[in-house]
């Protein structure tokens, strides 16, 4: 098993079903998951209706047809992202959740105890401790010992030749993929894991608008992991619908360079991985640093103009028109 043992506590109630029928459920639940995730606690002001905005985003494609975790975790840390600020203590109970998958909640994390949002991070820090001890508990040493066994296999792989890299979207693959030597993809990983931390670090601590808080913390999650795959991008959804609601609302108007950058990070989950498996070079980290680029373009816009007391005054719903 690759994922830590609580994700047992999600995947034992299908063990109930039929293959076939466990997978559709699966989806359905997941998908509908996400989906009420955005609808509920999500921006308004879209520049396209929400069914059309989620089911053409490639990710959401990869996710269902892989029959993969994506959207559960896009959900989780989409509800942790959205509700910061509103509902501290169910941010941090979607954040815990999504703890399943340390190397992409981390970063959330990051940005929630910059935030400030003590009773979110102490809610997540229990939700951690009750599911990782639950499952100890409940299943045993044996499914941790494997965890470990397989975490050290697949370090293995990941090292050698054996790991399809072209699947993966990270830093640490697209160094692989230009034919640097693991030691040395892996320190280009550690630069831009360390960067995509102050970078949420950052914009969190400050007053910048809620909607571009959301964005930059979707892209570094995804910047962050050496390990990450299309389906993983679910959760870019959550803050590129931020951002346009943020454009909307300010009247922002993006560059012919910055609607590019916008949608080849749109169109990445799909594309880059179309790209590195025909030509071995990945794009996906390139889209990300871009559109993170932009993003810091517009908050540091925000500081000079003076904006930031308006804009990080009121919660994200009701007196913040932002959403919903």
């Amino acid at each position: 098993m690759i994922y830590p043992p609580p994700f047992l506590f999600f995947a034992l109630p299908l063990r109930l079903l039929p293959f076939p029928a466990s997978l559709l459920a699966f989806l359905c639940v997941t998908t509908g998951l996400f989906y009420v995730t955005l609808a509920r606690f999500g921006p308004v002001g879209l520049p396209l209706p929400l069914p059309l905005l989620v089911f053409s985003f490639p990710a959401v494609f990869a996710a269902i047809v892989n029959g993969q975790n994506g959207l559960l975790t896009g959900a989780f840390l989409g509800g942790a992202l959205l509700l910061a600020g509103r509902r501290d203590v169910w941010s941090g109970l979607c954040l815990g959740l999504a703890f399943y998958k340390p190397h992409l909640a981390l970063p959330a994390l990051v940005a929630l105890a910059a935030g400030g949002h003590r009773a979110a991070v102490v809610t997540c820090l229990g939700t951690v401790f009750g599911l990782y001890a639950g499952s100890l508990a409940v299943f045993g040493i044996g499914t941790w010992q494997a965890f470990f066994d397989n975490a050290r296999l697949a370090q293995q792989l990941l090292s050698g030749e054996a790991f399809p890299l072209a699947k993966m979207m990270s830093a640490y693959a697209a160094a692989r993929g230009l034919g640097c030597p693991n030691a040395v993809a892996m320190a280009v990983q550690i630069v831009v894991s360390v960067a995509a931390l102050g970078a949420v670090a950052f914009v969190w601590r400050s007053p910048a608008d809620r909607c571009l808080r959301v964005a930059v913390a979707s892209v570094c999650i995804l910047l962050f992991p050496y390990y990450s795959f299309g389906y993983d991008w679910v959760v870019l959804l959550v803050g590129l619908a931020c951002l346009f609601s943020y454009a909307q609302r300010t009247g922002l108007a993006f560059s012919a360079w910055e609607k590019g950058v916008i949608g080849l990070a749109y169109v990445s989950p799909l594309l880059a991985f179309a790209l590195s498996v025909k030509t071995g070079v990945q794009i996906a980290p390139f889209a990300l640093c871009s559109l993170l680029w932009v993003l810091l373009r517009f908050v540091r816009s925000e500081r000079r103009a003076g904006q930031w007391p308006t804009a990080a005054a009121g919660p994200l719903t009701g007196s913040g028109p932002a959403v919903r």
